[in-house]
């Protein structure tokens, strides 16, 4: 579950933006293109860090205290 809200989150709000801004570049089918696959990756895994940072700030921990 740590993983899977900030890859949803990752993979939705890059698609959102690359649509915003009309960016479309598919490194597998595409010709390498060194500039495109670092905003494509860069993008990708600033949004995976920002959601990873929120949910760890948002979740709470239970701590178990030993009496």
């Amino acid at each position: 579950m740590n993983y899977i809200i900030p890859f949803l989150v990752a993979y939705i709000g890059s698609k959102l933006i690359f649509s915003f801004f009309n960016f479309s570049y598919n490194f597998i089918t595409a010709p390498f293109d060194l500039i495109n696959f670092l905003i494509d990756t860069g993008v990708f895994v600033l949004l995976w860090v920002l959601a990873d940072l929120a949910v760890k700030k948002f979740t709470v921990k239970r701590r178990v205290k030993n009496s």
